[in-house]
């Protein structure tokens, strides 16, 4: 039975992945400013739509390439983060130039523009977990095509199959230096 439901929560998990596998997040974009009053301010607001523009306008300006706006399905902030800015989350038309748009993600870092692949909660956890909790022993995390990989202090690099999931999960956290 436990073998059974391990196995419905990996297709789960495997089926929610593959609906944002043409999504993308961007942290560090600025909010639009507007001029009130003859003040400049950001807006408090922004729509999906002006979102979208704002954003294609600030990766084209920075990757040097065109985004077109009909290339991109929807773009809209997120809910605001621990330092009170908002992501943004994409979801391009193609996963082939959301692909490519990852694959410039250096070139964007220098600019303070950082993207990561929309994983389900789950693999975000999985994610995080790798990244913080064996910190001695594991050197660098990230994901490719939604796949979780990591290389350990002795350069190998190794793919985190779901099996392994609860393994990284039941580890406990770091505990946080004292002042």
């Amino acid at each position: 039975m436990v073998k059974k439901e391990s196995k419905r929560r990996k297709i789960e998990n495997e089926a929610n992945q593959y609906s944002r596998s043409n999504n993308i997040i961007i942290s560090g974009i600025s909010h639009i400013e507007e001029v009130v009053e003859g003040k400049k301010q950001f807006k408090q607001f922004e729509t999906a739509e002006e979102s979208t523009k704002y954003m294609v306008k600030t990766l084209n300006t920075k990757l040097g390439f065109q985004i077109a706006t009909n290339e991109i399905d929807i773009a809209h902030r997120l809910k605001k983060g621990p330092e009170g800015k908002k992501d943004i989350i994409v979801r391009f038309q193609f996963r082939l130039l959301r692909n490519t748009v990852l694959r410039e993600g250096r070139i964007l870092r220098q600019s303070g523009i950082f993207i990561r692949e929309d994983l389900t909660p789950l693999n975000l956890e999985v994610f995080m977990s790798k990244k913080r909790k064996m910190t001695d022993e594991v050197s660098s995390v990230w994901t490719r095509n939604e796949v979780i990989f990591y290389k350990n202090v002795q350069e190998q690099v190794t793919r985190v199959d779901f099996e392994d999931y609860q393994t990284w999960l039941d580890l406990p956290w770091p505990k946080r230096p004292t002042k």
